[in-house]
């Protein structure tokens, strides 16, 4: 069972290994200690693809910002005329 740490070190005494052991043992069997939650495989692998997903959606926009601003600052007109992603930046600017 996983615990939290914080409420273990609020009931630890002095540094004994066996001690402590015994002492949390108890402590879970009285109910005095909250088991944490972990969640199944199925889950922990969907929260991983999703991380991923947000790294590569972050990565898009730095790129589109990175081009968007080599354009606006090279003035590159033409370009802008023709890009997809300049129609806010025209809106804005022009």
């Amino acid at each position: 069972m996983l615990v939290n740490p914080g409420q273990v070190k609020a009931l630890m005494g002095r540094q004994s290994a066996r001690r402590d052991a015994r002492r949390i043992a108890e402590f879970l069997q009285d109910g005095r200690l909250d088991g944490s939650f972990v969640p199944p495989p199925e889950i922990r692998q969907l929260r991983l693809l999703l991380r991923h997903r947000i790294a590569l959606v972050e990565q898009r926009n730095q790129l589109h910002n990175q081009i968007r601003n080599f354009i606006r600052d090279r003035r590159f007109e033409a370009l802008l005329g023709g890009e997809r992603f300049a129609r806010g930046y025209r809106a804005r600017h022009y």
